[in-house]
């Protein structure tokens, strides 16, 4: 799955708004190539950070 996946997915259910802002997010912290594949429970309101950090674990 790629990242573009993973923030199309994430609009999808409204966790994101801007599925440019994610990607971008990811790739300027290094985040992008550390993704973890799995299955994950998202809060609305959750920001960027927190995301990275739970899907790259």
């Amino acid at each position: 799955m790629s990242l573009e996946d993973i923030a199309r997915g994430l609009a999808g259910i409204h966790i994101i708004t801007d599925q440019n802002d994610f990607i971008n997010f990811m790739v300027q912290n290094g985040y992008e190539k550390r993704v973890q594949p799995g299955q994950y429970e998202f809060k609305q309101g959750i920001s960027n950070q927190e995301i990275a950090d739970m899907i790259t674990k």
